[in-house]
């Protein structure tokens, strides 16, 4: 049988919009840029046993190779210079390796077998959407529910393409790209005219019924608004090495929370946290600044100059301009622009010795005539050399993240279960294999904080019992600092300061460690409702009303319509006697939410419990009334948490326990009217 290298390169075309392995959290997006990553190494290897057979390093250059190494570049540099955490930026999905796997296989595929035209690349693509189009509209009828599939994949809002909306771009880039096909097809078989006909009608139905699906309520997707992600981009380029490098790949998350404008607290989606922006032009110009946005304007530029168009690598960038980006759409992007571009690159050739009269004119111009001009024929073997060694390091240490992110995904599953000591296991050893990752950290402090209060909570805890709680405790609060110095942001510093609250009644110095780790997180995000709550509410514990109401005060002028934070707010002021501010927001509070409810009622009987007498030291009410922006409230943020304020980051040995593990992770907002208190810690 006659070795076709087209043949499975169309196979593996065929396969990244199909593929996903329910093994990892995301099990989507990560398994389908940790294939397009493991494809790029064996493309390199391939292509250096290629170049020592033949002797000769082979590039099919186009103008379109430049704007894609610019674009390459950018990424690079940014995660170098910019990225706090370059690892776990590396490995992120729509990320640096994203784009350097999709570069690689862009620049080699051609090297190894002549792709003639777009039908070379469209053909896999088209039969893959075939599938997802059937897949979808199944899904819809509810037709997929007997089939032996993860739960997720039973949701009518995911298919193995990704999310819905996800899906439904990928159909139509692929349905456009189909239709010019089938218009500008000339002396063509009828057989597989038809053939593509009927993939196209199939294509075009699952778009249809994909796209319908998201006009409706339950299939709506969340975005973040253009005007602010534009806002977040103008907020954070106002440092000039931002504005040149951005903020760096991986860390869009951390300037949503600097730059999020304090308007979105009126919307629905007021405590979400976004990862990127509403469409990949932006998120680019965020990530990597002027450089990225400039290096992919070259690009799109080069793409609609070009002699072959690609209407599907058209489609594509459209697509991006609008809609955030995810690895399938920047997979198919590159695919388009590979068949776009290799029918008339340019073949480079080194070392050359295709022209003997160059040769011979060189030879007589240095008086060489009679001598050997050096071939450099031992370039290519050492090239290929580095090659593979690259490719190895690349396969090696991607495996290593990849088992770590499989082991969390157990331990994350096995929470569940009664056996917290394989979920302790579990956690650990994915932190073994990838110590640089601060979500590993966050999860793994919250799981040894949820063990600790767990085996705390027996009525009469063994010495060892008391050990191993301080041991849990320990770890659970070395994790959260290293989540902070690996990942600097908003996330980490409240995740510690979550765990050090839970301490505030069992460990000296904790109170004053919780207050410092909220202030730090409100540092990076300082229209963060949620993070003014909790800090108000740790004041209000300690008993310092004062300091307590001033953030409660915040909250409801970042958020008007938060009852929660009116109550703590009526709650603090009723404690300074300033009753009539604090009947006011009760009353506002009582307006807010459903006179039906349990909290309605508690609300109410707090109202009706406050004195008549008003005290003398009134608030503005007007304020309160008609709150303003909130946003220049200044905040301390000089406190730096050091080793000597806390637990030293040491690690004990492993901790045995057979206690089941309740934690969880709290949504944002999703609170009960309750006075304010810290959470119990554990006691002997």
């Amino acid at each position: 049988m006659k070795f076709r290298p087209l043949l499975i390169i169309q196979l593996f075309i065929f396969l990244i919009p199909l593929f996903f392995l329910p093994v990892t959290r995301d099990f989507i997006d990560y398994n389908k840029n940790m294939l397009l990553f493991g494809l790029s190494m064996a493309a390199l290897i391939v292509y250096a046993a290629k170049s020592v057979k033949e002797r000769k390093l082979t590039l099919h250059i186009d103008q379109m190779h430049y704007a894609v190494l610019a674009l390459v570049a950018s990424y690079v540099v940014s995660l170098i210079v910019m990225s706090p955490n370059k690892i776990e930026a590396f490995l992120q999905p729509g990320g640096v390796s994203t784009i350097i796997s999709l570069a690689i296989l862009y620049f080699i595929v051609p090297q190894l077998t002549p792709i003639k035209s777009t039908r070379d690349v469209l053909i896999p693509l088209v039969a893959s959407a075939a599938l997802v189009a059937v897949y979808s509209i199944a899904n819809m009828f509810g037709l997929l529910n007997t089939l032996p599939l993860p739960a997720i994949l039973k949701n009518p809002n995911v298919t193995p393409a990704g999310p819905l909306l996800t899906a439904t771009i990928f159909l139509g880039i692929v349905s456009a790209a189909t239709a010019k096909e089938l218009i500008m097809s000339k002396k063509q078989k009828i057989s597989r005219l038809v053939i593509f006909g009927a993939a196209f009608l199939i294509i075009l139905a699952g778009f249809v019924v994909n796209a319908f699906r998201l006009t409706q309520d339950e299939s709506r997707p969340l975005f973040l608004p253009t005007a602010a992600s534009w806002s977040i981009a103008a907020e954070n380029i106002k440092v000039p090495l931002q504005a040149l490098f951005g903020v760096g790949p991986g860390n869009y998350t951390n300037a949503f929370t600097i730059g999020r404008p304090a308007g979105l607290n009126n919307t629905d989606i007021w405590n979400i946290r976004f990862s990127s922006a509403s469409n990949y032009l932006l998120h680019l110009f965020t990530e990597t600044g002027f450089v990225g946005l400039i290096s992919f304007l070259l690009l799109i530029y080069f793409t609609v100059r070009h002699k072959n168009k690609s209407l599907g690598a058209i489609v594509s960038l459209i697509a991006l301009a609008v809609f955030s980006h995810n690895v399938l759409i920047l997979a198919v992007l590159f695919l388009f622009l590979m068949a776009m571009t290799s029918r008339n690159a340019v073949q480079l050739s080194f070392p050359d010795t295709s022209n003997t009269h160059q040769h011979a004119a060189l030879a007589h111009a240095l008086g060489l005539e009679n001598q050997k001009l050096p071939s450099f024929s031992f370039v290519p073997a050492v090239t290929a050399i580095l090659l593979v060694a690259i490719a190895g390091a690349g396969i090696y240490f991607s495996s290593l993240g990849y088992r770590a992110e499989m082991a969390m995904t157990q331990g994350i599953l096995s929470a569940a279960t009664p056996n917290n000591q394989q979920t302790y296991d579990l956690q650990r050893k994915a932190i073994e294999l990838n110590p640089y990752h601060s979500d590993y950290r966050i999860i793994f402090s919250r799981t040894n904080l949820a063990l600790a209060n767990l085996i705390s909570q027996k009525e009469e805890p063994t010495e060892e019992d008391i050990q191993t709680v301080t041991q849990l405790v320990l770890q659970s609060v070395n994790n959260g600092k290293l989540a902070v110095q690996l990942r600097p942001g908003a996330a980490t510093w409240e995740n510690l300061g979550t765990i050090y609250r839970n301490l505030i009644t069992a460990a000296d110095g904790a109170a004053d460690w919780t207050v410092q780790s909220y202030n730090q997180a409100i540092a990076f995000d300082q229209t963060n409702v949620v993070l003014r709550l909790n800090l108000g509410q740790v004041y209000y514990a300690l008993k310092l009303y004062e300091p307590a109401a001033r953030q409660f005060e915040i909250a409801v002028q970042l958020h008007p319509k938060f009852a929660n934070a009116w109550y703590n707010l009526a709650n603090a002021n009723r404690e300074l006697g300033n009753i009539q501010v604090a009947r006011l927001a009760y009353n506002q509070t009582l307006a807010l939410i459903d006179p039906n409810s349990p909290d309605f009622q508690t609300a109410q009987a707090e109202l009706d419990a406050l004195p008549e007498e008003i005290a003398q030291d009134q608030r503005n009410l007007e304020e309160l009334q008609n709150p303003e922006d909130a946003t220049g409230q200044e905040v301390e943020t000089n406190v730096k948490l050091t080793e000597e304020e806390g637990p030293e980051l040491t690690f004990p040995e492993d901790v045995a326990g057979e206690a089941t593990v309740s934690a969880g992770t709290e949504e944002e907002g999703n609170f009960q009217l309750n006075e304010p208190s810290p959470t119990p810690a554990p006691t002997e």
